[in-house]
C-alpha cells in the first residue's frame, strides 16, 4: 500500500500487523474514526483500506448506503455497504433500529473500497472509457465491507447532504445519461435511418446515445436487467409497455449493429424467425433470470467483438 493509502492506515492505526496482535483493538480508545468524506474523496480507484468509520446507515429494499451531512455530493458518490460479519456484537439492535426507520448511526469495522476497476476481460477500448461502480444498478462509487458493528444508535431525523450537487465528469456522465433512457420517446424504424448528427432529430436523448457510441455500451449492458417500466418508444406495432432494460437493449443494438437473434439462446431463436420483437418481449418478461442470461449473451459478444476504428 502506497501513497495516501499508507499515510492513512498510519493515521488510524489499522494496518496489517493488527491481524496478527490484538494491540489495535485493545487500545480501541486511542483508535480515531474515520470521515465518510474523506475516504469517498481520498481511497483510489482499485484501492482499499482498513477503517472504523462513523456515520449513518441506510437500508431499503434496494439500498444499502452510507451518508453523513457535509460531504461534497456528485452522482455516485455515496457508499455502498456490505455485511461480512466476524462478530455479531450490537447486529439485532441495529437491525431492530433500521426496521423501525431505515437508517441508524453506527461506528462500523470494515474494509473500504474506492471505485472498481473495469473488467478485465472487455475490450482494451472500453475499459479505458468505462468506470464501473459498486452496488445496485451501479449506484455508488465506493463501498464498505463491515466486519464489525461497533455502535448502532438512533439517527438524526433527517441527515441531508449540505453542499450542493456537482456534475461529475468523464464516464460518470455516461452513467448519467443511461439514467435518462427512460425519457426515450422516440427510437428509428432502422438504425441507419440517418446520419449520426442527426438523430438527435428523432429524439434528443437517444442521440446523445449515439453521440457518444462505444462509451455507452458498458452502461448499456449493466441497464438489460433494469424492469422499470416506460412507454414503447419504437415504431412498430404497439406491444404494451416495455421495460427501461428492452430500450437498452435496443439502443446497443443500433450502436453496436449485433443482430437481436445473436443476442437470444437457441430455444427462443426460432420463435423469434416466426413472430420478431414479440417473441423477445414473452421471452424477457419471463423473469429476471432471462434478462440476466440477455446481459451475459452481450458481455460476451463485447469480448468477441471488439471495436475497430471506433465502431464495431
Amino acid at each position: 500500500m502506497m501513497g495516501w493509502a499508507t499515510s492513512f492506515l498510519r493515521t488510524f492505526c489499522m494496518i496489517s500487523i493488527c491481524s496478527f496482535s490484538a494491540t489495535c483493538i485493545a487500545q480501541s480508545k486511542q483508535e480515531k474514526t474515520a470521515t465518510l468524506c474523506d475516504l469517498q474523496r481520498n481511497v483510489a480507484r482499485g484501492e482499499h483500506v482498513q477503517v472504523l468509520l462513523s456515520s449513518v446507515y441506510v437500508r431499503g429494499p434496494e439500498n444499502s448506503r452510507l451518508e453523513e451531512s457535509g460531504c461534497q455530493v456528485t452522482p455516485y458518490q455515496t457508499t455502498w455497504v456490505e455485511f461480512e460479519l466476524k462478530s455479531e456484537s450490537n447486529k439485532e439492535k441495529l437491525w431492530d433500529l433500521l426496521d423501525r426507520s431505515g437508517r441508524a448511526s453506527v461506528v462500523l469495522e470494515g474494509e473500504f473500497y474506492g471505485p472498481p476497476l473495469p473488467d478485465p476481460r472487455l475490450p482494451e477500448a472500453l475499459r479505458k472509457s468505462y468506470e464501473p461502480n459498486w452496488g445496485h444498478m451501479g449506484c455508488c462509487r465506493t463501498k464498505l465491507v463491515v466486519t464489525e458493528i461497533r455502535e448502532a444508535n438512533v439517527a438524526p431525523p433527517n441527515v441531508r447532504p449540505s453542499r450542493p450537487v456537482t456534475e461529475d465528469r468523464g464516464s460518470n456522465e455516461n452513467s448519467q445519461l443511461c439514467d435518462k433512457i427512460r425519457f426515450i420517446k422516440r427510437l428509428p424504424f432502422q438504425r441507419d435511418e440517418s446520419a449520426p448528427d442527426a438523430f438527435k432529430g428523432i429524439d434528443s436523448v437517444y442521440g446523445e446515445f449515439r453521440e457518444r457510441g462505444n462509451a455507452m455500451i458498458p452502461c448499456l449492458i449493466a441497464k438489460v436487467t433494469d424492469r422499470t417500466g416506460m412507454e414503447d418508444p419504437t415504431q412498430a406495432p404497439h406491444a404494451g409497455r416495455v421495460a427501461v432494460g428492452d430500450v437498452a437493449f435496443w439502443v446497443f443494438l443500433d450502436i453496436t449493429g449485433m443482430d437481436l437473434v445473436d443476442a437470444l439462446p437457441p430455444s427462443v431463436r426460432e420463435d423469434y424467425k416466426e413472430r420478431g420483437r414479440y417473441a423477445y418481449l414473452d421471452w424477457i418478461r419471463k423473469g429476471l433470470a432471462n434478462r440476466k442470461t440477455l446481459q451475459a449473451n452481450l458481455r460476451k459478444w463485447v469480448e468477441g467483438h471488439p471495436p475497430k476504428q471506433g465502431k464495431f
